[in-house]
């Protein structure tokens, strides 16, 4: 861009002044060629011709400067478009000096206005638009303009009216005008852009537009040859005039800055070569500092270019790989590389782009490599990219990590066989919950059932003791299960709404018959006036039902008391269970939690007890957010402090598993029972015989599928048993039918067999021992 004017008010009046200037010529020459020179004429053609040959030139110089300025970001707002513009207008004018005067002289003259107006007037335009203008779209124009020009020259005869009686046509007129027009609208856009930017290039070219605008209104006004006409063609030498006056202080101003450039070029030129020695002495000492940094690393350092070959071999990498530096450098390599890695390495280098990184850069990889010997051993990669002299290299760091493999493999080996382990310890007791529940079933539901009877008194206490025998041995079977699924993470815990009073009063029925054989006095006292929550009540009673039971166990004489209090800061509830027990010292406190432990054999042989009770109670605890402490004293009793989160539930919520209380009657009912044990069926025939249900046995899953012919109301099915197992006859009666309820008679309770059973199509599962007033429960639940 050019210098700026040092008062741009100044520069901004001469401006005006020098348009006013050629408004005045106008004026003058369209007053004298009405007056006193009305019939002068000079008809001169070489002058003339000369005149448009020197302004068209000059358009064209001007032009191509405008797109260079364009390239470097400097001129006017609008090169492109002046550039399009004045260029159309030069070759225009040229063509128009290389014909005789007449019709085609004007009309090449004409065309030149007209384009120059139009192209001008781009500039008022939105800024979208000219910034799209490209080069190409200013060489088109130019292009177009020749061809025009071209072909008005061979067909001259095809060319429009333009002279009729030494007058101008309307169409010339109109030609003339609308160009001038536009070409004044353009010089006014120019001046509000120089208000704003301060351009004095835009200045320069308002002027260029407003004096071909004057010079175009001039034109309807005058006469071939005379004084207005002479006039006119006056203003357009000096609008080209300015365009070379811009081009020249251009031309300058460039001279002027490849002058200080050139200058400061030299003063950096010696201060870089300053630099460039102390570098050089830098770099000396740097490259025996970074030799010796090398040959103490233990990971290996090799530098590639871009065609793989080994640019750097370090020390340590001659011992990991077994080559000396000199017989690898400029080597390729994949001579360090197994077979399948070397296949994929030379495209995967040559293909590499710095804007598209691979995954392979700056990240650690286990790879194969291969010593001199032929040996391949595992290392760990890290490549990072480096530019050096305009080319890419590689910088490979490299571990030998034959060591850590050995100990990933131990490991893996070590983690497989704990694996084994555990996955035989959950099928030994998964099989082994399936054979002690098996017979079990048919224990406790005879025992339930001679409960039933009427018997006389030693009878029934016999019964009674043997009921109570039967659920301490399933106590401890289920406290076996409930810690194979907590060491597995496989407990998972129920949110359902529950009444706080029932679960207390089934509590307390659990275990007043204990204490008042020991003659101990066992309270619960509930604060709680909120009765409806949402939690596992399965799991809070068994937290509590284990510590209670625990207290009345080591309690010879006194009270045992459950409190239960409630929390206004936070949804929970606290449980105290306070004891006049043995109590326990602080060596034994420590060891509550831990499994299989008690507080010493004595204990074990004395009270009996596996050592799971406690650890499991806390694990629970812990599944649900609570928390559990303790404090005790030897021979004066244990305090267990039990916080468990619990959300209130709205009144009108029901509990989903009461049981049932009464006898059902489910005589219009039919009822399949698939079980191949006889004791099992023989005990769920006389469970139901009370309900007058009408009951179909069968011994297998086959028979099942015969029997389904008939339309039942519900199903029981085993789901262990021979000639075809209770999964795969649910698994091909729910092909068929997906509305009879089926309920899992099982002894296999774990939450995978659960599951399963579940996904299968059960509807519900009942497990093995048979709880008579559960197995009720669930008949009412579905027969509704």
């Amino acid at each position: 861009m050019l210098k700026q004017p040092s008062s741009p008010l100044r520069f901004s009046k001469t401006i005006v002044i020098t348009i006013l200037l050629s408004a005045f010529i106008h004026l003058l020459t369209f007053a004298l060629a009405k007056t006193t020179l009305s019939q002068w004429r000079w008809q001169h053609v070489p002058f003339h011709s000369t005149v448009e040959v020197i302004g068209g030139v000059i358009a064209l110089l001007v032009c191509f400067l405008l797109i260079n300025l364009e390239q470097s970001r400097r001129g006017t707002s609008f090169n492109l478009v002046i550039a399009a513009a004045i260029g159309a207008m030069g070759i225009f004018d040229i063509a128009h000096a290389l014909v005789k005067p007449g019709n085609l002289f004007v009309w090449l003259h004409s065309l030149a206005t007209f384009f120059g107006g139009l192209l001008f007037a781009l500039v008022l335009l939105k800024p979208k638009f000219t910034k799209a203008i490209s080069t190409r779209f200013v060489f088109m124009i130019l292009l177009l303009s020749l061809i025009i020009s071209a072909v008005s020259i061979i067909f001259a005869q095809q060319v429009p009216i333009m002279v009729q009686q030494q007058r101008f046509t309307s169409l010339a007129t109109f030609m003339n005008m609308f160009g001038g027009i536009a070409l004044l609208l353009a010089a006014i856009k120019l001046f509000f852009f120089y208000k704003q930017f301060k351009k004095s290039d835009d200045l320069l070219f308002i002027l260029h537009c407003s004096m071909f605008g004057f010079a175009a209104i001039m034109f309807q006004q005058s006469f071939l040859w005379d004084i207005s006409w002479w006039g006119w063609h006056l203003l357009r030498l000096l609008a080209y005039g300015v365009a070379l006056w811009f081009a020249l202080q251009n031309e300058r101003y460039l001279f002027r800055q490849l002058q200080s450039s050139n200058e400061t070029l030299l003063q950096q030129e010696k201060a870089t070569q300053a630099s460039l020695d102390s570098a050089n002495k830098r770099i000396a000492i740097s490259e025996r500092q970074q030799a010796a940094v090398l040959a103490s690393l233990s990971d290996a350092i090799i530098v590639i270019n871009q065609k793989g070959h080994i640019k750097l071999f370090s020390t340590s990498a001659e011992s990991m790989f077994g080559w000396q530096s000199r017989e690898v450098l400029g080597k390729n390599v994949t001579l360090l590389m197994n077979n399948e890695f070397a296949e994929k390495h030379d495209e995967f280098v040559a293909n590499y782009r710095v804007k598209h990184s691979p995954s392979a850069i700056g990240k650690n990889r286990d790879l194969i490599a291969k010593r001199k010997n032929g040996d391949e051993f595992p290392i760990g990669l890290t490549i990072s990219h480096l530019l050096l002299d305009e080319e890419h290299h590689f910088v490979g760091v490299i571990r030998d990590i034959t060591e850590r493999k050995e100990q990933e493999r131990l490991i893996k080996h070590a983690k497989e066989v704990a694996e084994s382990a555990n996955n035989a310890k959950s099928a030994f007791l998964a099989n082994t919950s399936h054979e002690i529940r098996t017979p079990m079933n048919g224990v406790y539901g005879n025992l339930q059932l001679l409960n039933e009877l009427k018997l006389n008194k030693v009878a029934s206490s016999y019964v009674k003791d043997a009921l109570d025998s039967t659920k301490a041995l399933m106590t401890v079977v289920n406290d076996i299960l409930d810690f194979s699924k907590i060491e597995a993470g496989k407990l998972s815990l129920e949110c359902t709404p529950f009444k706080l009073s029932e679960l207390l009063a089934n509590l307390h029925a659990d275990l007043i018959q204990t204490a008042l054989a020991k003659n101990i006095a066992f309270n619960i006292l509930n604060q709680v006036e909120h009765d409806l929550w949402i939690g596992d009540p399965t799991r809070i009673k068994q937290v509590l039902l284990n510590i209670c039971s625990n207290a009345i166990k080591f309690t010879q004489q006194g009270s045992v008391t459950l409190s239960i209090l409630p929390n206004t800061n936070k949804p929970l509830i606290t449980f105290l269970v306070n004891d006049t027990g043995i109590g326990m010292s602080e060596k034994s406190i420590d060891k509550l939690y831990l499994r299989f432990e008690q507080a010493d054999d004595s204990i074990t042989r004395k009270y009996g007890g596996t050592g799971l009770g406690m650890p499991i109670a806390q694990s629970l605890i812990k599944l649900m957010s609570g928390s559990i402490n303790v404090t005790s004293e030897l021979n004066k009793g244990t305090n267990f402090t039990i916080r468990i989160p619990l959300t209130r539930a709205k009144e009108d919520a029901q509990n989903q598993n009461a049981q049932a209380e009464e006898i059902i009657n489910l005589s219009e009912k039919r009822l399949l029972l698939v079980e191949d044990n006889p004791i099992n069926q023989v005990l769920v025939k006389a469970m139901l015989q009370p309900t007058k249900a009408q009951l179909t046995i069968v011994n297998n899953g086959l028979q099942a599928l015969e029997a389904i012919s008939d339309s039942f109301d519900l199903i029981l099915m085993d789901m262990q048993m021979p000639v075809m197992d209770g999964k795969t006859a649910t698994t091909k009666i729910r092909e068929n039918d997906t509305s009879t309820p089926i309920i899992a008679l099982t002894a296999n309770i774990m939450q995978s067999d659960i599951q399963s059973y579940h996904e299968i199509g059960c509807n519900d599962w009942i497990g093995k021992p048979i709880e008579k007033t559960l197995l009720l429960d669930k008949l009412q639940q579905y027969l509704k």
